[in-house]
């Protein structure tokens, strides 16, 4: 994956044409033991997967080829998926006899309805790019060809508005825990006629 970053906004992209990803390494982690897997494994994807869902810009993703397993997981947790019409989505993790780990039973059925993210986790079969965006699954579809610069295009048209009203509004839509709305509240308060008298009455040693 190569980040493309910008003030406002980051781009994920598969440096190849095959596969957007195609999630971990099935050798890999079948060869875990279940106290790593639980320890270790699951939740160190979730922390990463969790961080490009909560970064204060908006986080694109360019797919092209397979977004299957951890791969769709990693895409569900960016805000803008934008489709080559080669795409192709799936959750295969029932066919070896696994369940989504990354945060795919509660991302993908927030993004499709939990009817379609059922039958998509269920079934392990895979939906084209014309699927994934009737669902809402990719806002976008273009042509492989030009996928890389039709996203960059859309990320600079986001670059281009405010920067604080851009990142805020991502906080009210996806209303994250207190954490967002308390930092929110504070940066309200901090500019507040309230804070100034009570700064200067802490050091004045006097009642505000």
């Amino acid at each position: 994956m190569i980040p493309k970053t910008a003030t406002l906004g980051a781009i994920l992209e598969a440096t190849g044409e095959r596969a957007f990803c195609a999630g971990a390494d099935i050798l890999v982690w079948t060869a875990l033991s279940p106290l790593v897997m639980w320890s270790e494994w699951v939740c160190r994807g979730h922390r990463i997967f969790d961080r490009v869902e909560r970064a204060r810009q908006p986080v694109l993703c360019a797919i092209q080829g397979f977004a299957y397993r951890g791969g769709l997981e990693l895409a569900s947790a960016c805000d803008l998926r934008i489709a080559s019409d080669s795409a192709r989505f799936a959750m295969p993790e029932v066919r070896l006899g696994d369940v989504p780990g990354w945060g795919g039973t509660d991302r993908l059925p927030k993004l499709v309805g939990s009817a379609r993210g059922k039958q998509m986790i269920f079934s392990g079969e895979p939906i084209t790019a014309d699927v994934a965006e009737r669902w809402g699954l990719a806002n976008e579809i273009a042509p492989a060809a030009s996928l890389s610069d039709h996203v960059t295009a859309l990320a600079q048209k986001i670059c281009s508005n405010a920067p604080v009203a851009v990142q805020t509004a991502k906080q009210l839509i996806a209303h994250f825990s207190s954490a967002a709305l308390e930092s929110l509240a504070a940066a309200v308060n901090a500019s507040s006629d309230d804070v100034k008298e009570g700064l200067a009455a802490f050091r004045e040693k006097r009642l505000p």
